[in-house]
């Protein structure tokens, strides 16, 4: 089914999924889906306790949202050059 995503997605897309395929060093994009879904912050972004930059892109196209998750689910302080802090 994932593999059908290459032969109607528009070329971003297309680029997209390669490119997920790369990093996640899957066999393929099927294998990719299955482990990006795995791939998350739960059990890590908690016990962080470093000041954490988080960056949002004003136009986002991809991820919106998450910023927010990242920084919700954090409990140590913002890194002072976050825009909270302006």
């Amino acid at each position: 089914m994932a593999e059908h995503f290459l032969l109607y997605a528009d070329k971003a897309g297309q680029d997209d999924l390669r490119n997920g395929v790369w990093a996640f060093a899957a066999g393929s994009a099927a294998d990719h889906f299955h482990r990006a879904v795995e791939y998350t912050l739960d059990g890590v972004a908690g016990p962080t306790t470093c000041p954490t930059l988080i960056l949002d892109a004003e136009n986002a196209q991809f991820f919106r949202g998450q910023p927010q998750r990242v920084q919700a689910a954090l409990t140590c302080p913002p890194h002072p050059g976050h825009p909270s802090r302006g």
